[in-house]
């Protein structure tokens, strides 16, 4: 097959569990831009938490961003597309997600929003502060029924938790009185945004302004929030690490992202 998009997840694929893209990824990467190929990041980040590994791997594609909810040029520094959540529908995501046992983020326009720093968020402001100050994401601790009643666009919240079955009932509850988009991104965190919303929509979208066929689309991921990515491509690489859905859904299993899995596929499909 003629492949001329190979689309990337990154945490859990591009990434290995250090939020490192390995010297064997970039250099495969690089093999496939010398190639005439276009690369593209297809995330569920914050495109500022998106910006240091595009400015280390030199691209010049757009990155989709939150699971899908906009398209970000890095070239124009602006989003070229994006369906973002009413103001209407956030206020009715906090008072339904409103409870001591789930921890919600909200990206807004420019930053990445939380009222109770987690783990999680602990680990993303370390290694944040690694960066140098202009590729340093945004991340802001405010009360986030204010940012909401200020009128920010909002375009994603993320559910986060200790008990993933919890999460997994507020969030049923959550569907049940409004239509949207929720998707794992990890084992204790539901990505929420409007409905419709997802990487192979996105990237659909992206593909016909590019009129390029889905077939000619190989793509990487490894959790559910990247299923939508991997039936859309022509040919779908689930990470050794990724959740079985995934695996299921996927033509081929590679190594994990700690065993150099993309660089280990690639080499298959597109040797030196």
């Amino acid at each position: 097959m003629n492949y001329k998009v190979v689309a990337f997840d990154l945490d859990g694929t591009l990434l290995n569990s250090k939020r490192q893209i390995t010297p064997e990824s970039i250099a495969a990467i690089n093999r496939l831009r010398e190639q005439g190929i276009k690369v593209v990041l297809v995330t569920g980040r914050h495109h500022v938490a998106v910006r240091a590994y595009y400015h280390q791997l030199q691209l010049d594609t757009p990155v989709i961003c939150c699971n899908g909810t906009y398209l970000y040029d890095f070239q124009k520094d602006r989003v070229v597309d994006g369906a973002p959540l009413t103001q209407s529908q956030a206020r009715q995501v906090l008072e339904i997600m409103d409870d001591d046992a789930i921890n919600m983020l909200m990206y807004t326009t420019d930053a990445m929003n939380y009222q109770h720093l987690d783990d999680h968020l602990r680990e993303l402001s370390d290694w944040a502060n690694q960066l140098e100050p202009e590729l340093r994401p945004v991340l802001r601790e405010v009360q986030l029924n204010h940012l909401v009643d200020n009128g920010d666009v909002i375009w994603k919240f993320v559910a986060c938790g200790e008990e993933p079955a919890y999460i997994q009932k507020m969030v049923s509850r959550l569907e049940q009185q409004i239509d949207l988009s929720c998707e794992w991104s990890w084992h204790n965190r539901v990505d929420i945004s409007a409905v419709g919303n997802t990487k192979g929509n996105r990237l659909s979208q992206l593909l016909d302004d590019w009129q390029v066929s889905p077939e000619h689309v190989m793509a990487f991921g490894d959790n559910g929030n990247d299923i939508s990515l991997i039936r859309l491509a022509g040919f779908g690489v689930a990470m050794g690490n990724a959740v079985d859905e995934l695996k299921q859904a996927a033509d081929r299993v590679t190594l994990s992202n700690d065993h150099n899995g993309i660089s280990h596929a690639l080499s298959e499909f597109f040797p030196d």
